[in-house]
């Protein structure tokens, strides 16, 4: 009878053995060397530390908001992985990362900041966190930036024209705070005022056309605007029979989900919104326009010869950034060149942008 008990005792344990081992593998098994995993901290308003070495006594070479992609070096090692952000390698606590399909949506927390260097046109784009390493190319005030990381004195950040580096974080607005704010519980300054939930990027396969936004998810609603790929959208929610509502700034509609690029793969999409010139023939600038009416709110009058970045297109309207970072509508025909509401000439393709 002993020996039948001790048979059993035994068998028991073996078999909580193979469980343990099991689950020890299926959790590890989704960060291996090779892959790729996203940085899931479960308090949305701080930062998951990228470590000089597997502890957490070591140097942080950054914190990283949710949502930033990471390449995976080597499996789980006492809690820790090595990881590569871009070109910079460390180390980060396992548990706070996941497989790039398993953030939930709109867990992403990455900001999109503007350059605002009171001391010259620009910020420089270094290749590492010294400002006596490479520049990568001076970027001009009221252009922006998205931000995946932040340290005590630089950001990590890609630009609109896709390049990833370091910026001077005290020279980005709002400035970023690199230690947590003790008063609201939060990693981001308190003057931010749209933490990124999920974003999508405009990715047109035809370079040389648009991507309607419709006030409804249906081919022959009215378009808000024809947007170039590389915009980024906010999406508001999940696919709907293709179509994903989104919001660019302050304006909400629906584009085709095909054509929309998520993930990891929206840092690939090139940038096409063109900048034109303020040219108003009949007055000294232009009004920045609120919502796309005459009788819309000023922002602000910008004189000719200014510059602004568009980023789509209507019949009477063009939905802009001017230099200094603020975003609206201006008159199509006040600017140059104008942007051709209508394709600009045949292609071929037939696409929701035509």
């Amino acid at each position: 009878m002993k020996i039948r008990a001790a048979q059993i005792l035994i068998l028991l344990m073996l078999v909580l053995m193979t469980v343990s081992a099991e689950a020890a593998d299926n959790r590890t098994s989704a960060i291996t060397a090779g892959t790729v995993v996203v940085v899931n901290n479960p308090d949305p308003h701080d930062r998951l530390n990228l470590r000089t070495k597997p502890s957490q006594y070591a140097s942080s070479l950054g914190k990283y908001y949710n949502g930033t992609y990471l390449n995976v070096l080597d499996v789980e090692r006492d809690g820790w992985v090595k990881v590569r952000v871009f070109d910079l390698e460390g180390y980060m606590l396992a548990k706070f990362l996941v497989p790039s399909d398993q953030l939930q949506f709109g867990a992403a927390t990455v900001p999109t900041v503007t350059i605002r260097n009171s001391g010259g046109l620009g910020l420089n784009l270094r290749e590492t966190q010294s400002m006596s390493s490479a520049s990568l190319g001076l970027y001009r005030n009221g252009s922006t930036v998205r931000v995946f990381g932040v340290s005590e004195t630089w950001c990590h950040v890609q630009t609109e024209d896709g390049n990833v580096g370091f910026m001077l974080r005290e020279r980005l607005s709002p400035v970023l705070e690199f230690q947590k704010n003790s008063n609201t519980n939060t990693s981001i300054n308190s003057g931010m005022s749209q933490p990124v939930n999920n974003r999508a990027v405009v990715n047109n396969p035809n370079s040389v056309d648009r991507l309607n936004l419709r006030t409804m998810p249906s081919q022959s609603a009215p378009t808000l605007g024809k947007y170039y790929s590389g915009t980024t959208v906010e999406v508001l929610g999940s696919d709907q029979n293709g179509w994903t509502k989104v919001r660019i700034h302050s304006l909400e509609g629906y584009m085709m989900t095909q054509y929309l690029t998520f993930g990891q793969d929206q840092f690939a999409v090139g940038y096409a919104m063109p900048s034109v010139k303020i040219k108003n023939m009949n007055g000294t600038g232009l009004n920045l326009r609120q919502g796309q009416s005459m009788s819309s709110a000023s922002l602000g009058l910008y004189r000719n010869g200014s510059t602004v970045r568009v980023f789509g297109v209507s019949e009477t309207w063009c939905h802009v950034q001017t230099e200094d970072g603020h975003v609206g509508f201006m008159l199509r025909e006040g600017l140059s060149p104008a942007p051709d509401f209508e394709k600009s000439f045949p292609t071929g393709d037939d696409l929701e942008g035509s």
